[in-house]
Order: structure tokens, then C-alpha cells, then sequence
């Protein structure tokens, strides 16, 4: 578990939203990106060519610019498992938890049903996929995507409505000490709306598959946060 959230942190505030990024020329599965590891230097330079007023409309297609929210997803699951199980892991986002099951195993569970959050789980829709990376003491979610602008660490509200979430302060706080560089840029972009918590099937690994010897699922996302990054 922790090579797949430390390698989802790695575009993290110096990757840009692009749609198709991460996708093929023929927009039918992982492209190049996404199936080697590490990240592509190209997305830097790409990020650093941009300002605030980055407008992700107008670099559709430029697949090699930067990272969609399925192109993200694919990217890190290759850093974990290369072409162990497959050629490349870029699905489109409503179809993402079902082809990871088939995949990989694991359980789905379907919006509406989903009862709690542990770091790893891939949580789709159409339209959208992000990876949890813990939940907060007031229930909100830490989560990672691939949204405009940038590839971010982001916040839910908690349960109960509050979009001054623990999650949302832990994402800000995180992006200002340790990509100063993206959040100079746009700002603490880090709040996402309930849907995040109430429209998403969840996709959640078979411990056989994704081990996690560093006890991730007994850490709040703060203490993950910390792990990830050293501190």
C-alpha cells in the first residue's frame, strides 16, 4: 500500500490537468506515460511553462503534456505492478472499478453502499476516479486525483457538511510545505463538494494483491501524510 500512495504522490503539484493524458494516441488505453516508471519529465516542464491562469480547455489531446484523472490512476498502479497483470492499467473512469476487479481481484462496492474509506481505495464514477489516501478524524477524506488544473491532494467535507474539513486544511497545509512551487500557482485548490463522498463505487484491493505491512489501515491520513513524506 505504501508504494502505491507513494508513487501517487510523485505528479503530485508539478503534473497539469490534461485531458487524455496518460491515454494513447488511439484513446483506447494506456499510453506511453503510463507505462513506465517514474514520471515523465515532460510533465514538469509542461507545469512549468503555465501560470495561474492555466486553462486546461485549450491542451485537450496533448497526451504527453500531462495526466488525466484515468490516466493518473493507470500511471501509479504501473509503478506498483509494471506488466505483472497487464499492459497498461488506463481505463475509462465509470468502467476503471470493474476492469481492476477482473484485473486484480478485490471487491466492488457500488455508490450508495459504500460504508468507509481505507487508504488504496480507487473510487470511480463516470466521469471521475481518485484514490483515497485516509481518512480524518472528523470522517472526511484525503484523497489524490487528477483534476483541473493540476494533480492534487484534495479534501471532502465531513459527513456531516462541513467543507472546513480536517481533510481539506491536511490537503492545504500539505501542498503549501511541499509544492510551494503549484500552490504559489493556484492557490490552496484542495475542497471538493459531498458528492466526492456519496456519487463514487469504490474499488478496494484484495490484501493478497496489495499488501500492507506498514499498517496504513490503522493510521488516520495525517499520520500517512507524514510517513509519505518524512515528516
Amino acid at each position: 500500500m505504501r508504494g502505491l500512495l507513494t508513487a501517487a504522490m510523485e505528479p503530485v503539484g508539478r503534473c497539469l490537468y490534461v485531458y487524455g493524458g496518460g491515454w494513447n494516441e488511439e484513446d483506447d488505453g494506456a499510453g506511453v506515460e503510463a507505462v513506465q516508471f517514474g514520471t515523465s519529465p515532460r510533465w514538469h516542464e509542461f507545469f512549468l511553462e503555465h501560470g495561474g491562469d492555466y486553462d486546461y480547455t485549450k491542451y485537450s489531446y496533448q497526451i504527453h503534456n500531462g495526466l488525466d484523472c484515468s490516466g493518473f490512476v493507470g500511471y501509479t498502479i504501473y509503478q506498483v505492478f509494471g506488466s505483472e497483470y497487464a499492459d497498461g492499467y488506463v481505463f475509462v473512469s465509470g468502467e476503471s472499478g470493474k476492469n481492476f476487479a477482473e484485473i486484480f481481484g478485490g471487491e466492488i462496492t457500488y455508490a450508495g453502499g459504500v460504508d468507509g474509506y481505507l487508504p488504496g481505495d480507487i473510487m470511480f464514477k463516470s466521469g471521475h476516479v481518485y484514490i483515497v489516501v485516509g481518512v480524518c478524524g472528523d470522517g472526511s477524506v484525503l484523497f489524490v486525483h487528477s483534476s483541473p488544473p493540476v494533480v492534487s491532494l484534495c479534501g471532502t467535507p465531513s459527513p456531516s457538511g462541513n467543507k472546513n474539513s480536517e481533510a481539506v486544511a491536511l490537503a492545504s497545509r500539505y501542498m503549501e510545505m511541499y509544492r510551494p512551487e503549484c500552490y504559489e500557482k493556484f492557490g490552496p485548490t484542495c475542497s471538493r463538494d459531498m458528492s466526492y463522498l456519496t456519487d463514487y463505487a469504490r474499488y478496494r484491493w484484495d490484501a493478497s494483491t496489495l499488501a500492507d505491512p506498514d499498517g496504513y489501515s490503522e493510521m488516520t491520513a495525517e499520520e500517512i501524510l507524514a510517513d509519505l513524506f518524512g515528516k
